[in-house]
């Protein structure tokens, strides 16, 4: 997860800088912006795991939305230089090269929480992980 984040920083520094000279005010603001996002999400994601390790896993869905949300800005901001009505010339492959970090960020913000639970925080789900 610390190296998509990673990808994903340096991505968001490339759109934020927005082809400005290096050590300009957009330049620096582009390479602080992708960390800052980065370390709030480990760290709320970090607390969940933590909490959840300690058989005290929170249902917050504030705290939930938050991580949410910034990951859905993550992935946009690392695919929309390369989306078609963008992008100089559109290519597939481009886009999903760009959004890969960001959707493994995604898939193990989601996944690990229901892992770590074996399900039973979810909706369907009884206390034991099986269906409900």
């Amino acid at each position: 997860m610390t190296l998509a984040l990673a990808w994903t920083s340096v991505e968001i520094q490339g759109v934020a800088a927005d082809g400005s000279g290096p050590w300009t005010r957009a330049w620096v603001t582009g390479w602080l912006i992708g960390p800052a996002m980065s370390l709030l999400v480990l760290a709320v994601f970090g607390a969940r795991v933590y909490l959840i390790t300690r058989g005290q896993p929170t249902r917050s869905p504030t705290l939930i939305r938050t991580e949410r949300i910034f990951l859905a800005v993550m992935l946009v901001l690392c695919g929309w230089p390369h989306l078609p009505w963008v992008a100089d010339t559109f290519s597939l492959w481009a886009l999903m090269l760009h959004v890969l970090a960001p959707v493994v960020a995604i898939a193990v913000v989601v996944s690990l929480p229901v892992i770590l639970t074996n399900g039973w925080m979810d909706d369907g789900f009884n206390e034991r992980g099986g269906a409900a």
